[in-house]
């Protein structure tokens, strides 16, 4: 449950789970965003409410309910206790995984397949295979759920809402997406053709943090996600927009108390 008060994926791994069993009126309080795709797989029949990037949609369940990386968004209610399944996917880590699956299940902001219940029952039991599965097995589960969900995605009428009606969403994918460049408010300003000023309140209204906050925090979870794939800690600083290995070092151990190498060593906890 604590990870849905994060304001980033729960952890540097290319695909972790979560079982949420919650309460009648269930409010995930805070508005969060993941470096991930979300595949959330609610199980029991209810109406659900979900806030994406300060819009409301509704959708009824059972049903898989999918929301790209970047977006921020909460589960707000239900009709009564539901159960819910979740995959944290990050595209950037799905080798094998047929790209053309990945775009078109995630093209949207948010999308929320009806399941009947013989589908939502074959879905789960794939869920909880993925969850036990050697990481190599796994490569090949999440390409039979993507096949899946596409085969879904085109067979039913998803609820599908897309949110970008401000420039704060694609700005936000384009710092995940640049995080190797030197990324400056008043660079951010000029390629969304807005003020400094108006760039600084606007995110800060949205995220409750300052723009260099929240670009500093997604360097290092970037950097947390490359140290379990055992890539070298120069070639991390170069990634993630350190200046060198030294300034990687620091940073990393004022936020997380602990060196990139002691880290890694204790298996990323």
């Amino acid at each position: 449950m604590e990870t849905l008060d994060m304001i980033h994926s729960p952890n540097g791994e290319p695909l972790s789970f979560q079982e949420i069993c919650a309460a009648e009126g269930y409010f995930a309080k805070h508005i969060h965003m993941h470096d991930t795709h979300e595949i959330n797989l609610i199980t029991t029949p209810s109406l659900c409410q979900v806030r994406c990037n300060g819009s409301l949609f509704r959708f009824q369940a059972p049903a898989v309910l999918l929301q790209s990386r970047g977006t921020y968004h909460a589960i707000l209610s239900a009709t009564g206790p539901f159960e819910s399944h979740v995959i944290y996917f990050d595209p950037e880590h799905g080798k094998g995984a047929p790209s053309g699956k990945e775009t078109s299940l995630f093209s949207a902001d948010i999308t929320a397949i009806h399941l009947e219940p013989a589908e939502c029952k074959r879905l789960l039991s794939l869920f909880k295979l993925m969850k036990t599965a050697f990481p190599a097995e796994g490569q090949h589960l999440v390409m039979a759920l993507l096949s899946r969900l596409c085969h879904l995605q085109k067979e039913t009428a998803p609820t599908v809402g897309n949110t970008k009606n401000t420039y704060l969403f694609p700005l936000i994918r384009y710092v995940q997406d640049h995080l190797s460049e030197k990324l400056t408010i008043a660079l951010l300003a000029g390629e969304f053709h807005v003020s400094p000023t108006k760039l600084k309140a606007d995110f800060h209204a949205l995220t409750g943090k300052p723009v260099k906050q929240f670009i500093h925090g997604a360097r290092l979870r970037r950097a947390r996600q490359l140290l379990s794939q055992d890539v070298p800690l120069s070639q991390i600083a170069l990634a993630c927009g350190f200046s060198g290995e030294s300034h990687l070092i620091h940073a990393f151990r004022t936020a997380y108390g602990s060196t990139p190498g002691k880290w890694r060593r204790k298996g990323g906890s």
